[in-house]
């Protein structure tokens, strides 16, 4: 599926929204965690509002009481692309794994946002 010696796995879909990449983005980024060790997630996604959502994914006590509750702050252009059921499938699975994991740094999945079109909201 991935070259065994890859540090680094970039992932692209032609089309945003489309339930079948993201059901397969979904599949290989469990893959890449469990089998492979990866723990960096940078998503094609403003960073603030992911960094929200990396807060809630790896703190036991987070300010928002689900993973639907930390998207739902995400507004305008792209929400739609992070506010479906097979991202939120994701992400709560992230979500437990770091659970799993009793959230210590060194073993947990961070998500990151990498698009800075949004710096200075």
């Amino acid at each position: 599926m991935v070259p065994g010696r890859a540090e680094v796995v970039l992932l692209g879909e032609c089309t945003h929204g489309t339930e079948e990449f993201y059901h397969l983005r979904r599949q290989l980024t469990k893959h890449l965690v469990l089998e492979r060790g990866f723990r960096a997630i940078l998503l094609e996604a403003e960073w603030p509002d992911i960094f929200n959502i990396n807060v809630h994914l790896t703190k036991a006590r987070s300010p928002y009481p689900s993973v639907a509750a930390a998207l739902a702050q995400i507004q305008g252009h792209g929400k739609h692309m992070w506010q479906n059921h097979q991202t939120i499938d994701l992400l709560e699975w992230i979500k437990k794994f770091n659970a799993s994991q009793e959230y210590r740094p060194d073993s947990i999945v961070y998500v990151f946002g990498i698009d800075c079109q949004q710096i200075y909201r």
